[in-house]
């Protein structure tokens, strides 16, 4: 079984075992009793399905508690019984992160970071061995759980396989369940017309999702050519995490790996330069409906004036359900900038006297 990366800059794993099925299914559950629009479930009924969620995800680490990444889930980890150290900065022993073939019965397979460089570039191979059972195992990222999982079908023989074309035509409907809502939400970007739930959102955009589907998102610059004179603001307003960066260098990974197997943030990326002020902590703990976000937990950056020279970057800058940054540029010209987490996301601001 191989899973292959599509690198756009932000890191995945893949989390396998008992622990992660019961998460999941946890996290279903979850979901199943919270999607009453009409808010009609129970409240004891809520708040079993949290509790048992909770209780299934409490041996599971997090890729990354901002700022401290957890070594516990960023390197590779295999265990039989149990969940891993509890410690953000334990990981698991070297012997644990061996690689086994995957026999369904591990409690925790994690392949810890995959690699966007090097002989494993992008890819995650599991083994599976002759003796695993028939029946579906899930697994998940855990830097985008709950958002980012799936399910592997073990069928007894080759005769169970399903039709390669039922298979493809299923992907196909898949794509596009999230395609359209995506689809919809760049046009309405477009038309300068875009939204996150209640809360109107003005360009320039840096990055766009469809609420509240949040699992596919657009990282791009909108539009992608900006104008404007000596001096004056421009104000991007970030949906998720991002840099506004000129003059960045290219190759950039936000995650880089030690001799030893750890591994630690970049801080060029993490961090402002070229006088923008001090990065602050990301934070995706406002209130979770949109609606009820008050425009005084908006976080808003003013990144001062640049003179258009050297290497300038906002670093890291996230919250929810989005930031701004303001910035002024007190000499004419053409200026290409990026955001260092997804290097394809790029962008020209163009300065008039």
């Amino acid at each position: 079984m191989v899973f292959r990366r599509e690198f756009t800059g932000e890191p995945h794993t893949v989390v396998l075992g008992s622990l992660a099925t019961d998460a999941l299914n946890g996290q279903e559950r979850l979901d199943s009793e919270y999607a009453d629009v009409d808010n009609d479930t129970p409240a004891d009924v809520l708040e079993e399905a949290e509790g048992k969620f909770q209780d299934a995800i409490k041996e599971l680490p997090p890729f990354a508690e901002y700022p401290v990444l957890a070594q516990n889930a960023a390197q590779p980890c295999y265990l039989e019984t149990g969940g891993p150290p509890r410690d953000f900065e334990t990981p698991c022993t070297k012997e644990q992160q061996r690689q086994p073939e995957f026999n369904g019965k591990q409690t925790y397979y994690s392949s810890g970071l995959i690699p966007s460089s090097g002989p494993n570039a992008n890819e995650y191979r599991v083994p599976l061995a002759d003796d695993i059972k028939p029946g579906q195992y899930r697994y998940y990222c855990a830097m985008h759980f709950p958002q980012m999982q799936g399910k592997v079908q073990v069928s007894p023989g080759r005769g169970a396989l399903p039709d390669p074309s039922e298979v493809g035509g299923a992907i196909k409907g898949a794509i596009r369940a999230v395609e359209n809502p995506i689809r919809e939400a760049l046009e309405a970007a477009a038309d300068d017309r875009a939204t996150l739930g209640n809360t109107a959102i003005k360009r320039p955009l840096a990055g766009i999702y469809a609420y509240p589907e949040f699992s596919v998102a657009i990282a791009d610059f909108l539009p992608k050519t900006i104008t404007t004179t000596v001096g004056e603001p421009v104000t991007w307003t970030l949906v998720w995490s991002h840099t506004i960066s000129f003059n960045a260098p290219e190759g950039e990974a936000q995650f880089l790996t030690e001799e030893d197997g750890t591994v630690r943030r970049n801080p060029r990326v993490d961090q402002p330069a070229g006088g923008s002020p001090a990065a602050e902590p990301l934070d995706f703990d406002l209130p979770r409906l949109l609606g009820q976000t008050r425009l005084s937990d908006i976080r808003r950056v003013d990144g001062g004036t640049w003179n258009g020279e050297g290497y300038f970057s906002s670093g890291l800058i996230g919250s929810e359900p989005y930031a701004t940054y303001t910035l002024r540029v007190s000499k004419p010209g053409r200026y290409r900038y990026s955001c260092m987490l997804h290097p394809r996301m790029t962008g020209t601001l163009v300065v008039n006297d």
